[in-house]
């Protein structure tokens, strides 16, 4: 799948930060909601490592609202 920029939001629980995941990253790796995801902290930044479920290659941003 090529590289595709979305913006998150973060919002502040208690504590602690949320970051809120757009329905199409939910939808394109599964993420339910009480999903546990490892995050990954290194000098490059925060990894979050997920598979893709089975969709169609997106190459356009067109693409990708048809697939929501």
């Amino acid at each position: 799948m090529p590289a595709v920029r979305i913006i998150a939001s973060v919002l502040k629980v208690g504590n602690s930060k949320v970051i809120v995941l757009p329905k199409t990253i939910c939808d394109t790796y599964g993420i339910e909601k009480g999903a546990k995801l490892s995050l990954i902290m290194g000098d490059e930044g925060v990894f979050i490592p997920v598979k893709a479920k089975q969709i169609p290659e997106l190459k356009n941003l067109k693409d990708m609202k048809e697939f929501r």
